[in-house]
């Protein structure tokens, strides 16, 4: 076996692993990200860094600034995500900085749906896990009529919360129908929800 065997620098070592790593796997934003912030908590100035990452002095510190404001934990948690790209974890890193209690994130990331999500589908259920809370408002009702005209249901819309009363002609009946089909809704719902973006 032949090798070829060279003094390098750390420097030079450091630029010819990013390099040789780029080549070898198209690396996600975010975990370009992750290696930039590895290389300069190592000591490495910033002309190393770009280097090794084959970018210029602009792109290197939006995706240094980008990758120190969303929580590590959170990124190692999600993964590389491929598909989200810069701006959506620029979105994510918006709304993080807004968010009332990190702590209530928790609830996601040992939800064992999230655990065995691919790591396309944990960064949508973090990405909406984050979104901001809508004000409240006065509550809102809107009838809702059947093509002949009568009405059926009534529709309160309050904050977050969605009140559906069931008045039409034998009301019972059609309310322990619609009772009867929410878990297929809501299934049909939750996959809307987590598909790919």
């Amino acid at each position: 076996m032949r090798a070829v065997v060279q003094d390098l620098t750390d420097e030079e070592l450091v630029v010819i692993q990013g390099q040789e790593n780029s080549a070898r796997k198209d690396l996600s934003y975010i975990e370009r990200g992750l290696f930039a912030l590895t290389l300069e908590g190592q000591g490495f100035d910033r002309a190393v860094i770009m280097s090794a990452l084959s970018m210029e002095k602009t792109q290197l510190s939006r995706l240094l600034a980008l990758t120190k404001s969303i929580p590590t934990n959170l990124i190692h948690a999600i993964g590389p995500a491929p598909k989200a790209g810069r701006p959506r974890w620029t979105a994510l890193a918006e709304r993080l900085s807004e968010f009332p209690d990190m702590s209530r994130l928790d609830d996601v990331l040992t939800d064992p749906k999230f655990q065995q999500a691919d790591t396309d589908q944990r960064f949508v259920r973090l990405f909406n896990a984050t979104a901001p809370n809508r004000e409240a408002t006065k509550p809102r009702r809107v009838a809702v009529k059947a093509a002949a005209g009568n009405k059926i249901a009534t529709v309160e819309r309050a904050g977050d919360a969605v009140t559906i009363i069931v008045d039409a002609d034998g009301a019972r009946d059609f309310g322990e129908f619609i009772a009867a089909k929410l878990p297929e809704l809501y299934r049909q719902f939750e996959e809307k929800k987590e598909a790919p973006i």
